[in-house]
């Protein structure tokens, strides 16, 4: 479950085993999304067959033709899908996020490399000198909500690219004037390619 306390509407994902149960699923919403289901903009499910420390699968059934929930942080709206990271806490979240961006301020930050962005949440609600954002992930459904989330915010010097640092065609593509690094990695830490990336391009600045 995901709440947005922004536009008071719900993100709902149902980690089934088997496709089983998904006909019945999309009957009940058809049923009573009116009067049941009205704050519900989002509801998907994913298919986690084997019992695994991972909660979810590789396979994603959406049932709503709406798969991202709007969350707005002071005056950026961002947008996330059923398996987006989100804090749990939204005062915590919007904390982070202002935090990071007053920093950039501080150091005065005009061009970032935006590691693990995810659906470019610290990139995005970034000030307006930050000029030139390029936010780097893994999972294309996060790239899909940044890029759009950056057109409807205006965010026009904003690229999101889906790429991993282990191909060579992905670090051909990251410029080398960059004069910050941002990076929220998974708890495992930076894994070894992003590492030598920070290294190669000697930012003046790392945000961790």
């Amino acid at each position: 479950l995901t709440w947005s306390p922004t536009h008071e509407q719900l993100m709902l994902q149902l980690v089934l085993r088997s496709r089983e149960s998904i006909d019945r699923i999309r009957s009940v919403w058809r049923r009573e999304q009116a009067s049941q289901w009205k704050n519900t903009t989002v509801l998907s499910v994913n298919l986690q067959p084997v019992r695994s420390s991972q909660i979810a699968g590789d396979e994603d059934v959406d049932i709503t033709e709406t798969q991202t929930l709007p969350i707005r942080f002071g005056s950026t709206e961002l947008l996330f899908g059923p398996r987006s990271f989100l804090q749990t806490n939204y005062e915590i979240a919007a904390g982070l996020y202002a935090h990071a961006a007053k920093l950039m301020d501080t150091i005065g930050t005009r061009s970032l490399l935006d590691l693990y962005c995810g659906v470019g949440a610290f990139s995005l609600t970034s000030g307006p000198n930050v000029s030139s954002i390029l936010g780097i992930d893994v999972s294309p459904n996060a790239i899909r909500c940044a890029t759009t989330a950056a057109a409807q915010n205006r965010r026009q010097g904003a690229t999101f690219r889906c790429l991993s640092l282990n191909e060579p065609l992905g670090l051909e593509l990251i410029p080398s004037a960059i004069d910050t690094i941002l990076c929220n990695p998974p708890r495992r830490g930076l894994d070894g390619p992003s590492v030598e990336l920070i290294r190669s391009l000697r930012p003046a600045h790392v945000l961790y």
